[in-house]
């Protein structure tokens, strides 16, 4: 009972999805529509949006320290292994810094930046912000490779800006690495031109002296006082030389402000701390370790974790370390002023010593020293200044274009075939939810499932449709093509209504509809004539007494007696009744047009009529108004056995149909089936549902017995 009840939920599924397809077949207009119209669009946008041309530019950030001779301090590069850091240097090339640099280099106008013209000039902030829209900078997955793409409708410009991007940072980015700022070096040059002219000074001094006192050998053999005094001469030299680094590293530090730990290596007294040095190692080396793990394991190995932790808590450490080197120049710097100042005095007391034993040469000695004093200076300043100069110099390679822009030789937008691929699906998209939503709103009949499950009662049957010619009045389709799927939808019908009661129960049958248009007309003549071709007496009667067709079927000419004069006493029965080219059909048409229908029916003359050719007939059918334009049919329901509401599909509203079958109900009348007529063979099945052509064009069998 499970499985069949699955298996018809299954078969309901798929008939949903059937019916949406289908629906969405019926309205393949709309959709074709929506694809034309996006196509438009997307063509129009092609046609007027200007040509954007992009260049690229594409360079590598290396990693790795390097060292000047052994001079110069250790020079630790920034950390650029992981992606943040990376995605850092993508943000800053596309940033406004750079980007104000690329305008002023360039000369950009507005006008070359696609702006507008207006009568106020634009300010700086949205000439960089236009460039920004125009520019890319994204990092290559998996390498430390960034491209720099800019776009400008001028192919040559957007080449230069481009490369001008690059240019820019790469120029900031060294200034940002030397880690110096312009105040700390200018302060170095002065300093340098200031120690030149005292050691300049210096020299004119002494050799005045010497001028002075020609007959004193100043330069000759020195006593052990003066071995003594230029011992002290020289401590105090060394101490204010390492207090005057000190005070220089000091200085540096204290503009670097808050710095990261591996910047202060930049400061010679920081990178040429024993601990920093030997701490420095040991991350070298594991380092080296973890290298050769990383090959070994992956990364969720517990090695590897193990590893890595070590590492981390190594480089935490060196920071550390780092900190507590550069807060100890602070301390370094204190004692060498002490240092200095111990010296100083000592000296004095040398000096004072001397002066005891020689007032002449103490002149020539305190112009030596100031002479020794401020050459040392000079040469110290000057080394640092070189080293300045060596690390710029170095500083360049860590951003390497890999990549140089060129004029692009063709647009990159508007992208037709993209532009055009993506309206046809929008227009796809968009015209499938407008034929669902018509689908949706549709208030009519379309299949044989749908009206059973709506109306309540069964589809007796189904009539395919066909054409106009075939569906006209006089077309006995039946007769004419017996072999199409319309003349075997008529003898379904006709096994139907055998099946749904007894023989005597269904011998007289009426044929109706809500509203007019329906074609039951046609359904009623062509069931009479199965039921006549199968051998039964068959009399059809046309009841619809205010607009009558039936007569179109057999005659050329309406007859005047017909079921009026015969309800209005003017003619017999006999000379009404009427005999067919078809064997066995008898018609009963409407003859004349006659006043006040519903009152004659009313009278009770139909019922007398019906009972009489019911015991001349094997069957009856009649062809009656439909149920909302007049009242006739309700009138005439009592004296059938059955009724047969024409329904035609895709067309005849579902509330019409429902309050007619309700007034049917009402009204006492036995409905055994509907009949959906003009329905759509197309859809495999669906449409036409239950009814001929399943197997394949035309009746099933016809071709082949046609063929014998």
């Amino acid at each position: 009972m499970d499985r069949t009840h699955q298996d018809n939920a299954a078969a309901s599924e798929d008939i949903d999805l059937l019916g949406l397809f289908h629906s969405l077949r019926e309205r393949l207009w709309v959709i074709a529509l929506s694809v034309a119209v996006t196509c438009s669009i997307g063509l129009i946008y092609i046609v007027r949006t200007p040509k954007t041309f992009e260049a690229e530019t594409v360079i590598q950030v290396d990693q790795g320290g390097r060292k000047v001779l052994d001079t110069v301090a250790e020079v630790t590069d920034e950390d650029l292994k992981t992606t943040e850091q990376l995605k850092t240097i993508e943000q800053n090339l596309a940033g406004p810094t750079v980007l104000g640099a690329v305008i002023e280099a360039l000369k950009i106008q507005p006008a070359q930046l696609n702006l507008a013209p207006r009568k106020e000039p634009y300010v700086q902030y949205e000439l960089v912000h236009a460039l920004q829209e125009a520019t890319t900078a994204k990092l290559k997955r998996g390498t430390r490779l960034i491209s720099v793409a800019v776009e400008n409708t001028d192919p040559v410009l957007a080449q230069k800006l481009s490369t001008e991007v690059v240019r820019q940072f790469t120029r900031a980015y060294i200034e940002q690495r030397i880690g110096i700022s312009d105040e700390a070096y200018k302060y170095l040059r002065q300093e340098k031109d200031r120690l030149q002219q005292l050691v300049q000074e210096a020299q004119q001094a002494v050799q005045a002296f010497k001028d002075a006192h020609p007959g004193l050998p100043l330069d000759d053999s020195q006593t052990l006082a003066d071995n003594r005094l230029l011992a002290l001469a020289t401590g105090f030299n060394e101490a204010r030389i390492t207090r005057f680094k000190l005070e220089a590293d000091y200085q540096q530090i204290r503009q670097m402000g808050t710095a990261k730990p591996e910047d202060l290596l930049r400061v010679t007294s920081v990178a040429s701390a024993a601990a920093v040095l030997s701490m420095q190692n040991d991350v070298s080396a594991a380092e080296s370790e973890f290298a050769a793990l990383k090959e070994r394991y992956l990364p969720k190995h517990p090695k590897y974790i193990q590893a890595q932790h070590q590492l981390d808590q190594l480089h935490e450490s060196l920071r550390r370390t780092i900190l507590k080197a550069s807060d100890a120049v602070g301390i370094s710097l204190q004692s060498a002023k002490q240092t200095e100042e111990n010296a100083a005095a000592l000296l004095k007391k040398g000096e004072q010593a001397k002066l005891e034993f020689s007032k002449v040469s103490l002149p020539y000695e305190s112009l030596q020293k100031e002479l020794l004093t401020n050459q040392e200076l000079y040469n110290d300043v000057s080394r640092r200044l070189r080293e300045t100069s060596m690390m710029k110099g170095m500083e360049q390679g860590n951003v390497e274009v890999v990549q140089p822009a060129i004029v692009p030789p063709k647009p990159s937008k508007p992208k037709k075939m993209l532009v055009l691929i993506a309206a046809g699906m929008g227009g796809l998209i968009i015209g499938g939810l407008i034929a669902f939503a018509l689908s949706s709103v549709d208030q009519t009949f379309k299949t044989v499932d749908q009206t059973e499950e709506d109306l309540g009662v069964a589809v007796v049957g189904s009539v395919p449709i066909a054409s106009k010619a075939s569906h006209g009045a006089g077309a006995l389709l039946t007769v004419q093509e017996p072999d199409s799927p319309v003349a075997e939808s008529f003898r379904s019908l006709r096994a139907a209504l055998s099946l749904a009661g007894d023989d005597a129960e269904q011998r007289t049958i009426l044929f109706t509809s809500a509203i007019p248009g329906e074609g039951k007309t046609f359904c009623s003549v062509n069931y009479a004539v199965s039921l006549a071709r199968l051998g039964e007496r068959t009399l059809i009667i046309d009841g619809d007494l205010r607009l009558p067709t039936l007569h179109k079927y057999f005659f050329d000419e309406p007859p005047e007696d017909g079921l009026g004069a015969v309800l209005l006493g003017e003619s017999g029965l006999n000379s009404a009744i009427r005999p067919t080219k078809v064997e066995n059909l008898f018609v009963l048409p409407a003859g004349r047009h006659i006043k006040q229908p519903a009152e004659l029916l009313a009278k009770g003359g139909f019922s007398k009529l019906m009972k009489e050719v019911s015991g001349r007939f094997d069957r009856i059918v009649v062809d009656s108004a439909p149920i909302h334009a007049v009242s006739d049919a309700l009138l005439m329901l009592n004296d059938v056995e059955a009724v047969c509401l024409v329904i035609r599909s895709s067309k005849t509203p579902r509330r019409a149909v429902k309050r007619a079958v309700h007034m049917i109900s009402e009204a006492d009348g036995s409905i055994p089936g509907v009949i959906l007529n003009r329905l759509r063979t197309s859809g495999a099945g669906y449409y036409y549902h239950y009814g001929v052509g399943e197997y394949g064009k035309g009746v099933y069998g016809a071709t082949a017995g046609a063929k014998s």
